[in-house]
């Protein structure tokens, strides 16, 4: 193994949003019976350093009794941007409570669809970086706690909406060649949990086409 100094520091975070049937953003939080809506879980991993070239096996556990019960699909099988799924982690009683992701790339997202818990009360859950001998865990990032509303009245409401405004460094890119830089800026309060902000094309998968997570 490599000295520890040189061990990736991995760390991770959650991103939530109700989705309607066009994409646009409802809520950016995670509504279980809004029947006309979507909810999705974003999981980030990051990595301080590039991972090696055949890839960095991460594992991610909850405090969940059974994360496969987390989304309403027929299989467990996340979709991954900067890496793959690699299976789920089992606790001692052969019950799914985690999984794995082979990064990539120093930054990976993990999309969880059809999110909900089958209760009528908000629900919250944690999700925590297990030690591995291949990275160490980060101190200040090693989990992110999840909140699932069961119906949008139960979403607490914000004072002021905050205006948001976004411009590109470069407009004319040369693919391979050129880099662009893209800012954001608020007018308004931002509230302690941050803003959501959705980037949409009118290309579909247009995003796709950058390198974002390097």
């Amino acid at each position: 193994a490599p000295p520890i100094n040189e061990l990736p520091v991995i760390s991770i975070d959650t991103l939530a949003g109700t989705f309607d049937a066009d994409d646009n953003l409802i809520t950016p939080n995670l509504v279980d019976s809004t029947e006309e809506g979507t909810p999705i879980l974003s999981v980030t991993i990051n990595s301080t350093v590039p991972v090696p070239e055949d890839g960095l096996v991460v594992s991610i556990n909850s405090d969940l009794a059974d994360i496969t019960e987390l989304v309403a699909e027929p299989a467990f099988a996340p979709f991954v941007f900067g890496g793959e799924f690699v299976s789920a982690i089992y606790n001692d009683a052969g019950v799914a409570t985690g999984f794995q992701v082979r990064l990539l790339n120093p930054n990976a997202i993990v999309n969880f669809s059809n999110v909900g818990l089958e209760s009528e009360d908000v629900e919250n859950f944690s999700l925590f970086v297990e030690p591995s001998e291949g990275y160490t865990v980060s101190d200040t990032s090693s989990a992110s706690t999840v909140t699932v509303y069961n119906t949008l009245d139960q979403v607490p409401t914000s004072g002021t909406t905050p205006t948001v405004g976004m411009s590109i460094s470069e407009n004319s890119l040369i693919e391979g060649e050129t880099e662009t830089t893209i800012s954001f800026n608020v007018d308004g309060e931002i509230p302690p949990e941050g803003v959501v902000v959705l980037v949409d094309s009118d290309v579909r998968f247009g995003l796709g086409e950058f390198d974002l997570l390097n």
